[in-house]
């Protein structure tokens, strides 16, 4: 007995030594790559801020006075980034220091629920820390659909009377997913439902129909809310990213913009690819249904980035909420029986999930100058924003119309009342056919007679965009009330 004893309490000291050694390597790992980012600004964060701002004043949700368009993807962290207003601080700082906040939190999930080892290499996982620190609700996000699905996942694996609310707590967490943003309710339907079905014994028919209630109110309440406040069920910003219906030539967005977006991740990525190998040879094998879901999840959810054109921000923002899921997968699989099936021998194994992660953490070495060229033209965009809030200073000044294609920091600085090219809170923009994400209809802009049009430069980089630009800078040199904005011209306007 006493040697039973002895040899769990050394087995519980190497683990408590193991969990010690991991958390604090987890730490400073993800304390160099935050730090590596620290100084990453996102256009659009400020879009949130200047709604939040005029919340925070009592003017409503609105990103131009007056005009109710839903131009933000997520309620609840537009809300919350009005707290930093209400208490004057630096929405900025507060901005990036609730997403250290929710990042070290799914850390701990991660170490929880699957393994201290999975928190080491999420830590690791380059869009998960750079979109900690990038001001916007994906850290909100992936904390709350994190513990959603590892809960539902763990769901049953107790005694069926340990927790008899289990599943309407989880019901609640995935309830709110809406709320933060409009995919949300895809993880309720690829796992949540799954899930529920697979312990439907264990649930008992009044726990089923609260956590229904609990999965449709919310939902039902943003619709309702949306549609009274904004007249939409859909917000702006999915009119605005989708740049042309299915039946309009769907597939040539697909073909230029979405299949793009995921081929570049998993070219970047490559090798965690290898990580699903072994998952869906599980799966395969034991019909192991929740692990199918949550490969099921994986191909459907990166279809949905096809379906809406991909992205058009750095870093690979929706693949950050997929790094539980695949490191879940990881550390679910039977690993010893599939080296024995591969013929392969697990050191081998494990140096090639150690590569793949250690190749996450050199990301932002290897494509650090590409990162470092966005930081700089969003620095240069925040600094003309600035120029702007120092020439505009006046009421009466304010009142005057910019037409912009990148509307954030600009519109956050100068207060200017903003004519949005790309459509990100113009209803009848957001609607119409985009070229790499460039919308147009010269006479509908130049008909809400804009003092001043601000074009960046780097849309030119693409051919099709800068031939509707060249046809639009004609059209402005014919208007002799609009004024092209250069910094030159701000500088004059100084003095």
């Amino acid at each position: 007995m006493w040697k039973s004893i002895g040899a769990k309490l050394r087995l519980q000291f190497n683990l408590y030594r193991l969990n010690w050694k991991t958390t604090l390597l987890t730490a400073v790992i993800f304390a160099v790559h935050a730090w590596f980012y620290r100084d990453v600004i996102i256009d659009d964060s400020f879009i949130i801020f200047r709604y939040s701002k005029n919340f925070a004043e009592g003017l409503g949700l609105v990103f131009n006075s007056g005009d109710r368009v839903e131009g933000f993807s997520s309620v609840l962290w537009t809300l919350w980034m009005s707290v930093p207003f209400l208490l004057d601080l630096d929405p900025l700082i507060f901005s990036k220091v609730s997403g250290l906040i929710l990042a070290v939190g799914t850390l701990q999930l991660a170490s929880v629920y699957i393994h201290p080892l999975a928190a080491l290499a999420l830590s690791a996982f380059g869009p998960f820390v750079f979109w900690s620190l990038a001001g916007m609700e994906t850290p909100l996000f992936y904390f709350v659909v994190s513990w959603a699905m590892l809960a539902a996942y763990r769901f049953g694996e107790s005694e069926p009377d340990a927790d008899k609310n289990g599943i309407l707590k989880i019901a609640c967490l995935f309830g709110v997913l809406p709320w933060i943003r409009p995919d949300g309710v895809l993880f309720t339907a690829l796992i949540f439902v799954p899930m529920v079905w697979l312990s439907r014994k264990s649930i008992s028919r009044k726990q089923f129909f609260l956590s229904a209630l609990a999965l449709a109110i919310p939902y039902l309440a943003l619709m309702v809310c949306r549609y009274l406040y904004f007249g939409d069920f859909q917000p702006n910003t999915y009119y605005a990213k989708v740049s042309m219906p299915w039946f309009e030539g769907f597939w040539k967005q697909t073909e230029k913009q979405g299949w793009g977006y995921v081929y570049a991740f998993w070219a970047k990525y490559a090798l965690l690819g290898l990580v699903l190998i072994a998952p869906i040879y599980k799966v395969i094998r034991s019909k192991n249904l929740k692990l199918g879901a949550f490969v099921l999840m994986l191909f459907l959810y990166q279809l949905y980035f096809i379906f809406v054109g991909g992205d058009w921000m750095t870093h690979y923002r929706w693949y950050a909420a997929l790094g539980i899921p695949f490191l879940l997968l990881m550390f679910e699989t039977p690993w010893p029986e599939f080296f024995s099936k591969v013929r392969l021998k697990q050191p081998v194994i494990l140096a090639i999930v150690a590569v793949s992660f250690l190749y996450q953490s050199l990301y932002v070495f290897v494509y650090g100058g590409y990162l470092r060229f966005n930081e700089r033209n969003d620095a240069l965009l925040m600094s003309f924003g600035r120029q702007l809030e120092h020439v505009f200073n006046t009421s009466e000044l304010k009142k005057q119309t910019l037409l912009l294609g990148d509307i954030g920091m600009v519109g956050y600085y100068s207060q200017l009342r903003i004519l949005d090219g790309a459509g990100l809170v113009d209803k009848h923009m957001a609607k119409l056919p985009a070229i790499h994400f460039w919308k147009t209809d010269n006479a509908y802009l130049l008909s809400k007679k804009p003092e001043w049009v601000y074009l960046r430069l780097h849309y030119f980089y693409y051919p099709p965009a800068a031939d509707v630009q060249a046809a639009f800078r004609k059209a402005i040199a014919a208007q002799p009330d609009v004024n092209l904005l250069t910094g030159e011209l701000l500088t004059r306007m100084k003095f």
